[in-house]
């Protein structure tokens, strides 16, 4: 599959937003979303949303991620890291072998992605990156849609002054939120009984892409509810790619969790393009 060099780009990134996405199955208790009814109060409802959100300073993970393109599907281990605010780190293991094929390391300013088998990395400034520009994201935004947060294009959080910029509308067991980002972006939040999100829709006008995340297999452990699949899918012309996460050993607020971001000094500096080239064509 061959793609132009915007939509490589594109789609680089949207594998990093795929990789890192909080979850456990071990020993915890199954939460029941969105089979169940509630009577939305509008004027309540985006404060029970950021209430019920994963409270946390650190996350640390392993989990399995299998990536699809057409009618292929690659299948293998990732291991996260959040620092809240500051950082986050994802490493894609080789099938079996387990070591790392690629650690992608994203902080407010940049995203730098570190390709271990040929020995090189590419980096980018948040505000020269046109996928940035093109979504009307910023790290604050991918932070959120990787722990299941609510969140504002363009903005760092959500707070009462804007919730006015949210269109609200409610089903049996869903309550629909959407506003828009530039240029000409539409973000679609459907949240479950709950009070979580269970799937989010970005589609842009007159441009025939659209990509979406949803949340499954909800679980409670404490007094905290998250959800342990992600199912997140990415379209453009005839063409899609997809990618289904679980993940199992979490660990919330880990003592002391540090995150190495060096770059090997003998790696040559390549193009986004070129780094990713040998992962998504077929």
């Amino acid at each position: 599959m061959k793609i132009r060099n915007s939509q490589k780009i594109l789609a680089c990134f949207i594998v990093l937003a795929f990789i890192v996405l909080t979850g456990c199955r071990t020993n915890k208790t199954i939460v029941n979303n969105g089979n169940s009814t509630k009577d939305w109060e509008f004027s309540t409802a985006i404060n029970e949303i950021l209430q019920n959100q994963l409270q946390y300073k650190t996350i640390s993970a392993k989990g399995n991620i299998e990536i699809k393109g057409g009618s292929a599907g690659k299948k293998t281990t990732a291991y996260y890291k959040i620092i809240k605010d500051s950082v986050m780190q994802a490493s894609i293991r080789m099938p079996i072998v387990g070591g790392e094929l690629i650690r992608i390391n994203f902080t407010p300013d940049s995203v730098v992605f570190i390709d271990r088998i040929h020995g090189r990395y590419a980096s980018e400034k948040l505000s020269d990156s046109k996928f940035m520009k093109s979504t009307d994201l910023n790290y604050y935004n991918l932070q959120s849609l990787l722990t299941n947060g609510l969140f504002l294009p363009g903005i760092k959080n959500v707070e009462a002054n804007n919730y006015s910029k949210f269109k609200m509308s409610s089903m049996t067991d869903v309550l629909m939120l959407q506003t828009t980002g530039k240029p000409n972006l539409i973000f679609n939040f459907a949240v479950g009984a709950q009070e979580k999100i269970i799937s989010v829709l970005v589609t842009k006008k007159d441009f025939d892409a659209t990509m979406q995340f949803t949340y499954s297999d909800f679980v409670r452990e404490k007094d905290q509810v998250y959800p342990t699949v992600l199912d997140a899918s990415l379209s453009w012309g005839k063409h899609n790619m997809g990618v289904t996460i679980s993940y199992s050993n979490l660990e919330i607020d880990k003592p002391n969790m540090e995150i190495d971001t060096t770059i090997p000094k003998k790696y040559n500096q390549v193009s986004f393009e070129t780094l990713i080239e040998p992962y998504i064509k077929k």
